[in-house]
């Protein structure tokens, strides 16, 4: 995982370095130096061959710093790159709750009210201890750093010994969220780990203390399997939801609440039934450069 500040590479760096390697071999191709020694060799060498170790030393802390400085990396950046900032994880470590170097911040370790999000690895899930319900203290992580107010959320969904009835399994995806000790605000945008007719996503926002929330909207269906990847964006005050790159919901907030704030993730259980490990996310993307994901071409769903 890794904290991007997207940088394009300054290309002077490495033209300049191939400079130096051009001008030795253009002012003394085909040349001898006498009294050269070279390797331990007496005698004259060419300064062609000269030229290249030159320039090749010459040049070799220039494409040092430039591959510092590229992007790059296990996960890679899925989106074009500006002034933007882009975050990537599959969850490497097992950790409780999450932070992956003070790069999260918890409902509960910081919010005290809510739920921590902890990780084994490869899996990130919620901490609500069963059974639950009301009040409302999903298991909310965000990410610990200043961004734009335009923003994406992407994961691919876990869940398995999926629960219906009256037990509830929700993955949520946060956008513009904030978490200080007994207030939190954003926009949770939840989704049922369940396939058939009760299935829905759902927007909401919290407005600071535990249970202060309301809906912005919802839909029915298309259901959650396993491997599946949601997403969601805040663009101004329009919420699009995808999952799979397919749009499912898309609505605004009228009174445009948030205008800063963090992505995250959050989970909810209410139940007497399941797990918290049997569902949760594998990957998780935020970006604060908007795009539309990609659908699969064998994918389809139906709104209930």
């Amino acid at each position: 995982m890794r904290l991007t500040l997207a940088f394009k590479p300054n290309s002077f760096l490495g033209s300049f370095g191939l400079s130096l390697v051009a001008e030795v071999l253009t002012r003394y191709e085909g040349k001898l130096l006498p009294n050269c020694r070279l390797l331990g060799c007496k005698g004259r060498v060419p300064a062609s061959i000269v030229g290249r170790g030159i320039g090749l030393i010459v040049a070799l802390p220039f494409w040092i710093l430039l591959i510092a400085c590229a992007p790059g990396g296990t996960h890679g950046n899925p989106w074009p790159q500006g002034n933007h900032r882009t975050y990537t994880t599959n969850f490497l470590f097992t950790e409780d709750p999450i932070s992956e170097g003070d790069k999260w911040i918890n409902g509960k370790t910081d919010g005290i009210d809510w739920s921590d999000v902890r990780t084994t690895k490869g899996l990130a899930f919620g901490t609500q201890v069963p059974p639950t319900g009301p009040p409302y203290n999903d298991a909310v992580a965000l990410l610990n750093a200043d961004w734009n107010p335009d923003q994406m959320a992407t994961a691919t969904v876990h869940t398995v010994n999926q629960q219906g009835g009256s037990t509830y399994e929700e993955v949520e995806l946060w956008l513009r969220g904030t978490i200080s000790p007994h207030f939190t605000t954003g926009f949770e945008i939840n989704f049922r780990c369940l396939t058939g007719p009760d299935t829905y996503v759902q927007v909401h926002y919290w407005n600071g203390p535990l249970n202060q929330f309301g809906q912005i909207g919802s839909a029915m269906g298309p259901g959650l399997h396993d491997g599946d990847v949601v997403s969601a964006s805040i663009i101004g005050n329009t919420i699009t939801i995808w999952i799979n790159g397919v749009q499912v919901f898309q609505g605004t907030d009228p009174l445009n609440r948030y205008k800063t704030g963090a992505p995250g993730m959050g989970f909810y259980y209410q139940g007497s039934a399941g797990s918290d490990a049997d569902y949760g996310f594998t990957s998780f993307t935020a970006t604060d450069e908007s795009q539309t994901p990609n659908a699969p071409n064998n994918f389809s769903y139906s709104l209930h």
